[in-house]
């Protein structure tokens, strides 16, 4: 009864749909990689697909057909693959993009909404903070003082210096 015609047809009707899901798996890190962080980022996405395909179409082997391998089982993935390329691949990709779309301009949205405020800080506090500065450089140099108004590169040795005689 294992190696029934019936059991055979199964096997590669589960194998045509393993062809299908990595197909599927194949257009989720095809859209992964767009996002192109370099060229380890690619080898990472790359790694881990084949990983998790020969991972899914082993543990696929062993639970329909107790990990004994036939020519059908091959068969049967390589036409799950075949057909979804041709007939979904376009479709699901597309779908993906426009998700893709729609979380970029929820994201960049979120991100508008949340600078808003630390614009808005700035604009307010950089006018008198730059007025102070720039009336500390003017009255240091009406003072007589031969330095230039205290600056992050200079202050320590300002302070170690001590007041001018």
């Amino acid at each position: 009864m294992i190696g029934s015609v019936e059991n055979e047809a199964y096997i590669f009707i589960a194998m045509f749909i393993v062809g299908g899901a990595a197909g599927f798996m194949f257009d989720i890190f095809k859209m992964l990689r767009m996002l192109d962080f370099g060229r380890i980022w690619i080898f990472m996405t790359d790694l881990v697909f084949w990983t998790l395909a020969t991972g899914m179409f082993l543990c696929s082997v062993m639970y329909f057909n107790d990990g004994r391998m036939r020519w059908y089982e091959f068969v049967g993935i390589s036409l799950g693959l075949f057909l979804y390329f041709l007939l979904l691949s376009r479709y699901i990709t597309a779908v993906f993009v426009w998700i893709a779309k729609i979380i970029y301009k929820i994201s960049t949205t979120i991100f508008k909404i949340v600078l808003t405020p630390v614009q808005f800080l700035y604009k307010i506090l950089s006018v008198p903070i730059l007025f102070v500065l720039r009336g500390l450089k003017k009255a240091c140099s009406v003072c007589g003082n031969k330095r230039s108004a205290p600056d992050a590169q200079n202050a320590g040795e300002l302070i170690r210096s001590g007041p001018e005689k």
